[in-house]
């Protein structure tokens, strides 16, 4: 490779450097989530081929690049990259024969299928990555970025973080926010005539169906699983803020959980002097459950906090296997966290199409859709500002994606209709708020 190197530690593993021996973060992310999932003569295999993708991508001035890359330059680098596998140096196009030339790629490949799958997996993942990064720039440094591509604007104005780590953010963040918007009819032949680009909009927004959630928490097995997916769908919490929950901001008691809200994204600052609480410094918030989930939440929680590791860290969810035993769950890859939300849906029938991600949409989807709402008539769904808050968006362009068609809504109010005409409770906001009140006010009256 021209720009890149391969090195092997004590320890067997690969690692791939830049030009300044600084390691390439995704590839190396990659290899590791990789690694357990394919045979070692294929993770071998796609290590030579994704590495030496990345390497193409150096060379055009777009995996390394100080400066935004155009979407153009993107789109074309990947268009154009079955041809350079596929022709090299005898390429007619000039774009190819001529990054070839560089790279001293002078004779194509045969059989590109084995390099195309490898990329194509490598593709999927920095989707993932490139989210991950998204969140953490909005949980952590307090900016919100509606895409990727904006992430290198963003950076120029944050201060305390280091440039090896504004690099590795930068790199991590190239690959997803072009790809999502390249159509499949344009990469036949990266993607395959028959496959959907990675990162479409209808697969990185769905939302967990809300009718077979509750199915697959009665499935699962794992006390901490259960409570930690309840919070994720029932409170609308990102999997970063689900993970580094301290275990000290859930009371039981009064049947409350709080989230640091360091930023103001959940209008902490704006609490009554009563509902106020800081952790370390911060401003925290309350989270508002899905009335149906939330005392299921505290049900599983309990359950959970009777088989709880022994552990000195303040996190509340731990790893529970051999590996890691009693390590916070935060440490863990988001690879693993999936995998037990997918074997979950896999045993109730569902394609396991769904990522611990999609809780939040579904959270966000029942608060502005089917919410009954006693201010407009009990007409369903909260105001997206309200929806906003609820879920910590910086940008209330985040939260108009959650509205659905009329058609869906309408179905919901006929079947809130039903429930009222048999006779079955339908809870309303101010009944929920009017009973967080009575009980407060019983604890008051026992003091």
């Amino acid at each position: 490779m021209k720009n890149l190197s391969i090195i092997t530690l004590p320890n067997s593993r690969k690692r791939l450097l830049d030009k300044e021996g600084v390691p390439i973060d995704s590839f190396n992310r990659f290899l590791n989530y990789l690694e357990p999932k394919v045979k070692p003569k294929t993770f071998v295999t796609y290590i030579e081929y994704v590495a030496k993708f990345i390497d193409y991508l150096v060379e055009l001035g777009i995996y390394d690049a100080k400066e935004a890359p155009r979407q153009s330059a993107i789109d074309n680098a990947i268009n154009k990259y079955p041809e350079f596998l596929c022709q090299g140096m005898n390429s007619r196009d000039p774009f190819v024969r001529d990054i070839a030339k560089k790279m001293g790629r002078k004779n194509g490949m045969l059989n590109t299928v084995p390099a195309i799958s490898a990329v194509n997996h490598f593709l999927q993942f920095s989707q993932q990555l490139a989210r991950d990064m998204l969140e953490y720039m909005e949980y952590e440094q307090g900016v919100k970025i509606d895409a990727p591509e904006f992430v290198f604007a963003a950076l120029k104005d944050i201060t305390n973080i280091s440039p090896q780590e504004i690099k590795r953010i930068r790199s991590n963040s190239v690959l997803g926010s072009n790809l999502r918007q390249i159509k499949a009819t344009r990469n036949s032949k990266l993607y395959g005539r028959n496959s959907k680009a990675v990162g479409s909009v209808s697969e990185r927004d769905k939302d967990f169906p809300i009718t077979r959630f509750e199915e697959l928490i009665d499935a699962e097995p794992c006390p901490r699983n259960r409570s930690f997916w309840l919070l994720l769908a029932g409170g609308g919490l990102r999997q970063s803020e689900g993970v580094s929950l301290p275990k000290g901001l859930v009371d039981c008691e009064m049947q409350k959980v709080r989230v640091q809200d360091p930023n103001d994204l959940r209008c902490a600052s704006k609490y009554a002097k009563r509902e106020k609480m800081r952790w370390k410094g911060r401003e925290t918030a309350i989270v508002y459950f899905i009335p149906a989930l939330k005392g299921r939440f505290f049900d599983a929680y309990l359950e959970y906090l009777k088989i709880r590791p022994i552990s000195d860290t303040e996190f509340l969810f731990l790893k529970m296997d051999r590996d890691g035993y009693g390590d916070a769950l935060i440490n863990a890859s988001n690879q693993s966290l999936n995998e037990a939300f997918k074997k979950a849906q896999e045993r109730i029938g569902m394609e396991p199409e769904y990522t611990l991600h999609s809780l939040r949409h579904m959270y966000g989807v029942y608060m502005k859709n089917y919410f009954p709402n006693p201010y407009r008539n009990n007409e369903l769904g909260l105001d997206a500002e309200d929806v906003q808050v609820l879920m910590g968006h910086a940008n209330i362009s985040s939260t108009h994606v959650y509205a659905r068609t009329k058609s869906e809504v309408l179905q919901a109010k006929l079947e809130m209709m039903d429930n009222l005409l048999m006779g079955k409770k339908v809870e309303s906001l101010p009944s929920i708020i009017a009973a967080s009140y009575r009980s407060i006010a019983d604890k008051l009256e026992k003091q």
